[in-house]
């Protein structure tokens, strides 16, 4: 009778611990995908400021300047932007992710562009302007599935969860089955006796 109450109080103390332990991992997984969602939603603000800048410095280099000083002022604000942009971007990524290369790559081939005389020039923007839209909706893909999906110690946690509900409802049944078969061995017991007596 003894194991029999300790196997079913095992089980039960499983399924509570699983359930209080279900209930912190969702709260702290839901916190982790709100902060993976703002830091998309951030990146796509960044990548678009970088891309308006970028071409609003190209179609400033087309206008005419009286003079140098005055092309310098007119650019000025616009490279400002264009930098904070970067330097956002830059921060935001992994420089060591398949997906954050290739957005690294087409910016490192924005900066060459503008490093050298008349570099930027629609033609050569527009052209590297598609690989970085591509290389972001890809990173941007890659990152929703990741909220989707849950970080991998939930993933892995979820599943030890399903393995330990598993084991105490297997437990729980042992343990009413076994009560189930003593009760009726002594009912039955309980029966013959008169009739032994008798």
């Amino acid at each position: 009778m003894f194991q029999d109450i300790s196997v079913g109080a095992i089980g039960a103390a499983m399924i509570t611990a699983a359930i209080s332990l279900i209930g912190l991992i969702v709260a702290k997984e839901q916190k982790v995908s709100d902060f993976r969602q703002a830091w998309i939603d951030s990146l796509r603000s960044e990548v678009t400021l970088y891309l308006t800048s970028m071409n609003a410095i190209v179609d400033a280099t087309y206008l005419p300047y009286k003079d140098q000083v005055e092309k310098v002022k007119s650019l000025s604000p616009l490279y400002s932007s264009l930098n904070n942009a970067n330097f956002f971007i830059t921060l935001r990524l992994n420089p060591h992710e398949k997906n954050s290369k290739g957005l690294l790559a087409c910016m490192k081939a924005f900066e060459e562009m503008a490093s050298r005389p008349n570099g930027l020039t629609r033609e050569n923007v527009k052209r590297v302007e598609l690989d970085f839209l591509l290389a972001c909706k890809n990173l941007l893909k890659y990152e929703w599935q990741r909220v989707k999906r849950g970080e991998p110690t939930f993933r892995i946690t979820k599943a030890l969860l399903l393995v330990i509900l598993a084991s105490a409802v297997g437990l729980l049944s042992f343990d009413y089955a076994s009560t189930s078969k003593e009760t009726v061995n002594s009912q039955t017991q309980v029966n013959t006796d008169p009739i032994k007596k008798r």
